[in-house]
């Protein structure tokens, strides 16, 4: 077994009180689309369990003319499994080598056929073992196929779009819940380079007293070296600052520094609220067609030179999580779930 397909691997075991969800995302700057779609198993404190899949298209060509839709329906329509990996919700499909499916609302409509070759290497984003095995974070994050390019067929309302080879990353995370706040941006699709990658995710688990201390981690690969930031201290103090319009960050990794500014204009992000298995709502600011310039330094004589400048001209993905919902981005889906309750 790859393992990217041990990674996918279901940790739910039938307790309460638990979600597990698995999300892929694919752009392709070219055609100026973008698609993000997410699995979700939820097993609340009380009542059955139910699944999820949430499809949002974004158009990049313009504005507002994004595609949200979510279903839901009991565990008894759905199959997780393991050793093959297999989630199906409903009438559609996701494996470790591809994703199959359709999602209808009124008059929205999206479906997919889509495959890759799994990545050999999948990237943890924390670490070591313990933030996986233990309770703390209350919910664990890792990319079973980090470096993904996807071919296909996307359909999105009325017009057909074929992807070949487009840029794509896919996640599995579970836990008994949400943390307090977080973000999340990723980029596959750099002008000047398209093996260049990067990820960044920001995390605050949970009040220690009075504070929030927040934890973020950085992922770069650059002329195929990777460079992660995932240290305690370095996770901790990292120089970073995001909210639903954007992040900048200037973190240092031995002898290269890495400078980042996101920018998401408004009209590309999409308000949604996820629920913690107890029913708790937390506030989901997305968009996949965000602007984004990095800058790699190296050190010459002492002294950081500019060595790259990399753009992507809306193919960066941005996801902010807050308890509190922003009062300038409306919610496009906000209602909690009732099957299986």
């Amino acid at each position: 077994m790859l393992d990217s397909e041990r990674d996918n691997l279901p940790v739910w075991s039938g307790q309460a009180d638990w979600h597990e969800i698995y999300t892929i995302a694919v752009s392709d700057p070219q055609q100026h689309v973008a698609l993000w779609l997410r699995y979700v198993l939820c097993a609340p404190a009380e009542g059955d369990p139910w699944v999820e899949l949430w499809g949002l298209a974004f158009n990049g060509a313009g504005s507002g003319r994004h595609i949200t839709i979510r279903e839901a329906m009991p565990y008894d329509d759905a199959r997780l499994e393991g050793e093959p990996f297999a989630f199906q919700v409903g009438r559609s499909v996701l494996t470790n080598h591809g994703a199959r499916g359709r999602i209808e609302d009124h008059e929205q409509r999206i479906g997919w056929v889509l495959d890759w070759q799994p990545c050999e290497a999948p990237f943890r984003h924390f670490p070591n073992k313990g933030y996986y095995d233990g309770a703390f974070p209350p919910t664990k994050l890792l990319a079973p196929n980090p470096d993904l390019r996807v071919s296909g067929e996307v359909l999105l309302n009325k017009r057909r779009v074929l992807l070949t080879d487009a840029p794509a990353v896919q996640y599995h995370q579970w836990g008994a819940k949400f943390a307090l706040e977080g973000g999340w941006a990723h980029c596959e699709s750099f002008v000047e380079d398209p093996d260049v990658r990067f990820e960044a995710v920001a995390v605050t688990p949970r009040k220690v007293g009075p504070l929030e201390p927040r934890m973020t981690l950085f992922r770069f690969v650059v002329d195929e070296t990777e460079y992660v930031v995932n240290g305690l201290l370095q996770m901790l103090t990292a120089k970073s600052r995001y909210d639903a319009g954007g992040w900048f960050f200037d973190v240092t990794l031995g002898d290269r520094r890495f400078e980042g500014t996101i920018e998401a204009p408004y009209g590309r992000v999409v308000g949604l609220v996820y629920h913690d298995p107890d029913g708790e709502p937390i506030y989901c600011y997305h968009t996949e067609i965000a602007d984004m310039t990095l800058r790699v330094y190296g050190k010459e004589r002492g002294k950081w030179q500019l060595e790259r400048e990399l753009t992507s001209d809306g193919s960066c993905g941005l996801e902010v999580l807050s308890r509190t919902p922003d009062p300038d981005i409306p919610l496009v889906i906000e209602d909690p779930v009732e099957v299986g309750r």
